[in-house]
């Protein structure tokens, strides 16, 4: 008979596995896509004037690059659903052959409250005034035209193929990831051009 001592090893044990496969996937999302992205903002923070305490500069993030974080997502989604998961208790099948065993035992695995989202606030008074100004934004995507001053221009700064993130708790760790020139730059233009236009709109004489 096993003692006491030894069924609460073997729990430990059972709850270590999880933990562990959990903290595996979290590493996975990191690795394909969060990274990148948190690299990506802390370039916009560090280059080209995002302002995270600026309600409107994180309603324009949102209208801005939302999707597309979406559809990192949903394809990082089904990627790790289709892998096949190591052990004695999956014998190599994936999510999805095991999401009914996974549907039955995940509530007991959300443990914290969720995480608040970051107030943003639409500067626009009417759909038809926002409408415009992604009527604007279009013309000028299509048009080509970078804005000075928000430093997307290759004058303004050399582009650099790396960012530093720090991880960690307390952040103590600093990582560095890499941003593809043919990805992302397009990307700190497509920002540059819609904080431009942004300002214009609020402050500016709009078009």
């Amino acid at each position: 008979m096993y003692s006491s001592k030894r069924l609460m090893s073997t729990k430990h044990l059972h709850d270590s596995t999880h933990n562990t496969r959990i903290e595996r996937l979290w590493v996975e999302v990191g690795c394909h896509f969060c990274r990148e992205w948190r690299a990506f903002f802390t370039r916009l923070e560090r280059r080209h004037l995002l302002d995270r305490e600026n309600k409107q500069h994180l309603w324009l993030i949102h209208k801005l690059f939302l999707e597309d974080i979406n559809m990192d997502c949903h394809s990082f989604q089904a990627e790790w659903n289709a892998h096949p998961i190591s052990g004695p208790d999956t014998n190599d099948r994936s999510p999805n052959d095991l999401r009914l065993l996974v549907a039955a035992t995940q509530h007991s695995n959300i443990r914290h409250a969720a995480i608040p989202v970051p107030s943003n606030s639409n500067p626009f008074e009417s759909e038809d005034s926002e409408a415009l100004y992604f009527d604007a934004l279009d013309l000028i995507r299509l048009e080509g035209t970078i804005p000075a001053g928000f430093g997307a221009l290759p004058i303004e700064h050399a582009y650099e193929a790396e960012e530093v993130i720090r991880l960690g708790r307390r952040g103590r760790k600093e990582l560095a990831v890499g941003l593809p020139e043919h990805i992302w730059r397009p990307q700190i233009e497509l920002w540059a051009q819609a904080v431009h236009l942004l300002n214009e709109f609020m402050y500016g004489d709009g078009v």
